[in-house]
């Protein structure tokens, strides 16, 4: 399939425009694009951009979210974290004119952060099915100018013309960013696709048999994903006592049989510094595996959790996230929370 593409905004104060064409190869599921443009602000980079394309390149046959659909629209939010920071609004339209694919893209935001890209540690988006089209979740870790920068999106797909298949099955794609280069106003690309579909994710209280495999996901999920230098390395979870105590919940999130993610929650009965507060459950942990990222597994393990302190009587749900985990903060900060405290990295939301 032939791609153009046209695009047009205004990033950091500097509005652009760009043209470009490419190819996408469903045999050997890749991806090439070149894009041309007429000015581009200094202090961003595309980059740094989610993929200029839209959906239309399943990783497999199966999995093609708009197969039989000929005209729909985009519209999201980049939200970026790390060494970097800010938000840029995405719109688009995007038609299929005989075996070309023809897409509009709209860019308007601020964005504060290092922009030449070193590499893409990794990048993955989840396609869920929902009424009159598709909500995607996206996710890309990148090292630019030797710092880790996190990119988040999320998008809503609207069909134009065209019906969704009945069958479809939500599915992630992760992307494998094979070539790029940004020189002058020129920006080139090479990426390949591959994909799975997303099995349904459960959740139950864990159980002391599952503390092994809580364990080796506490030292994946959370003690690893600390910056060089800010996770203690000898943290010990003591997950044994947290299930047999009437003070904690530990809740698994499964998949395919397999333990994929947990969350702690503790009950505070009264604050130390205010006997007169009324108590409050406290989200100690929320962690998912890498592969889990975006299935919604966490969004099943922060019911779950409510649905605790709730039959606890316990009316406010408070939770700890540091700064530059930006997936936690993002996440608390779409299900209302707001922050409280900033002490250094560390935020208090509630």
């Amino acid at each position: 399939m032939r791609l153009e593409t046209h695009v047009e905004g205004c990033v950091n104060g500097t509005s652009f425009c760009g043209i470009g064409f490419g190819d996408w190869d469903a045999v050997a599921r890749r991806s090439d694009a070149r894009i041309v443009f007429d000015r581009f602000p200094d202090t961003f980079a595309p980059t740094l951009c989610r993929s200029w394309h839209c959906k239309h390149h399943p990783p497999r046959p199966e999995y093609s979210p708009l197969a039989g659909v000929k005209s729909w629209e985009v519209r999201g939010t980049i939200h970026y974290a790390g060494a970097a920071e800010g938000a840029i609004e995405t719109s688009g339209v995007s038609r299929v004119v005989g075996d070309a694919e023809v897409g509009f893209a709209r860019f308007h935001g601020a964005y504060s952060g290092p922009t030449r890209l070193d590499r893409v540690l990794r990048h993955r988006e989840t396609i869920w099915p929902a009424a009159s089209g598709f909500e995607v979740r996206g996710r890309r870790e990148a090292i630019v100018e030797g710092e880790r920068v996190i990119s988040i999106w999320e998008e809503r797909i609207a069909i134009l013309d065209g019906t969704i298949r009945p069958d479809l099955a939500p599915f992630a794609i992760d992307y494998e960013w094979r070539a790029w280069s940004w020189e002058g106003l020129v920006y080139q690309k090479s990426l390949s696709v591959a994909g799975r579909k997303v099995s349904p994710v459960s959740v139950d209280r864990a159980a002391a048999a599952d503390v092994p495999a809580l364990e080796r996901l506490f030292e994946e999920a959370v003690v690893r994903r600390y910056p060089p230098g800010r996770g203690p390395a000898d943290w010990k979870p003591d997950f044994a006592r947290w299930i047999a105590s009437a003070d904690y919940a530990v809740f698994a999130a499964r998949s395919a049989g397999k333990l994929v993610g947990f969350a702690l929650a503790k009950a505070e009965r009264a604050e130390s510094q205010d006997f007169l507060a009324p108590p409050f459950g406290e989200l100690v942990y929320l962690a998912i595996e890498e592969p889990a990222e975006l299935t919604g597994a966490g969004t099943a393990l922060y019911e779950a959790v409510l649905d605790w302190c709730k039959k606890e009587g316990l009316p406010q749900l408070r939770a700890t996230a540091h700064g530059w985990d930006a997936g936690l903060v993002r996440f608390l900060e779409r299900r209302g929370h707001r922050r409280s405290v900033v002490v250094s990295d560390l935020l208090a939301v509630s």
